[in-house]
Formats: structure tokens, sequence, C-alpha cells
């Protein structure tokens, strides 16, 4: 899965590389530690060019009777997402861009290790991009007041060689290749679109990190810091 990632590019380094008008006077907080429930950047095709827009991760379909669903909708799997009722049509009609610079992903304490061993985080990043894309959909829900709500999920798909050793899932990474495609909604076909989630990502790197990351009140370059001893656990009796 993915559950929390980075988006700390500067509007003009967004731009740049995702060839999408972003205002001058446009203000992006750099997000260290993002988590669900919380408005991200995305960029998403309107009128046949990419707008850059502010949405809450966690997708709403519109259909839902409240917006609650949302933080159960973090992740698209790419095995199914072409069936189930809640992204069977933003597959098709309603994909976008999510910039992202790195994301984590938790690794537990070896089998039968003596001692409470808490799960390690790690960062993750391109070793060739220091900004990147993953395959994400959105969605518009309205409540009756007809107040509008934008919310994106992050596709994911079975882990390749390299990411087995920490999860069995990893999020879908569009090579720059395809991004282009991805956004073109006169593309709609599996067989169009499910090589290009099937295509393989580029190569990752890895790192402990510091566990600060493990709480959402943490959202700092500190999150991505050296990774700092162990407070010495307790001994379990065998």
């Amino acid at each position: 899965m993915c559950g929390r990632f980075v988006q700390k590019a500067k509007p003009v380094e967004l731009a740049e590389r995702f060839d999408v008008h972003i205002s001058a006077d446009t203000h992006l907080t750099p997000r260290y530690n993002l988590a669900p429930t919380q408005p991200a950047a995305i960029i998403r095709p309107l009128n046949k060019e990419r707008v850059f827009d502010a949405c809450m991760w966690g997708l709403v379909p519109s259909w839902a009777k409240d917006p609650s669903i949302g933080s159960k909708l973090i992740n698209a799997r790419a095995e199914t997402v072409w069936v189930k009722p809640s992204f069977r049509n933003a597959i098709r009609y309603r994909r976008c861009l999510v910039p992202a610079n790195g994301f984590y992903e938790w690794k537990a304490a070896t089998a039968g290790a003596r001692t409470r061993a808490p799960k390690q985080p790690y960062y993750f990043e391109l070793e060739t991009q220091p900004l990147f894309a993953f395959a994400g959909l959105w969605e518009v829900w309205s409540d009756r007041e007809g107040g509008e709500l934008f919310t994106f999920t992050i596709l994911t798909r079975p882990a390749n060689q390299f990411m087995k050793e920490y999860h069995h899932r990893m999020p879908v990474i569009l090579n720059p290749k395809d991004e282009a495609a991805w956004l073109d909604t006169s593309i709609y076909q599996p067989m169009d679109l499910d090589p290009i989630i099937r295509r393989a990502a580029p190569q990752l790197s890895a790192r402990p990190i510091s566990r600060r990351i493990n709480s959402i009140t943490n959202d700092d370059a500190a999150c991505l810091g050296p990774l700092e001893p162990l407070p010495e656990q307790r001994q379990l009796r065998l």
C-alpha cells in the first residue's frame, strides 16, 4: 500500500516537471509526512489542459452518503480497479498525477527476534528522478448544500523484487513517457491503460529513517533524518 508520502517540491519545480501552469503567487508548504485525509497537490486534465489542484487524500465516490468513506479508499488496487464500484468510473474518466518526492513503508522486526522492536520506517525515492508521479484517480463529491469536495486515491500494484523485502505492495509510479496518456481521457480501455500500470517501476532506493515519521504531528525535514538508536527494549522470556 501507500500510506504516507512526501511532497516538498516548489511550485516552479512542479510547473517545469509536469508542464502545468501554477500561479506565481501560489504558496506550497513542503510536506514531509503527508497522511490520509489531508490535502495534497494533484495534476488533472481540464478542457485539454493540465490544472493544479489541492484535493483530500482518500477518494469519496460521487454516490457516497458522506465523505467518511474516503479514509478507507486511500489506495486502489490495480488488479480490481476496473470492477470495484468506487473506482471503475474514475479509472476510465478521472485520472490524475500525484506528484511525489518519495514515500514511506514500515518493515517489521526480524521473525524470532528476542526484543519487542517496533517496525522500522524506510524512505523510498527514485535514484534518477527527484520528482515523480504516482498514478492517481480523482472524484468530486457534493453535499446537500451544493458544496463540492475534491478527493483522490493512489493506485497500488504487487511489489516488485526490490520492494518485496519491505512490503507486498507498492504504489504505481508512472514512467514520465506515460504521464500524458494517463491524463488523456480519450484513452479509457483496459487494454490501453493496463500496460501503463504494469510497466516496470523505475529503480528505487531505500534507507532507514527517524521514527519521528510515526506521528503525523511531525511534518518537517527531520522526518527524513538518520535513524536514531532505539531505547533499551524489554527482553522476552522464552
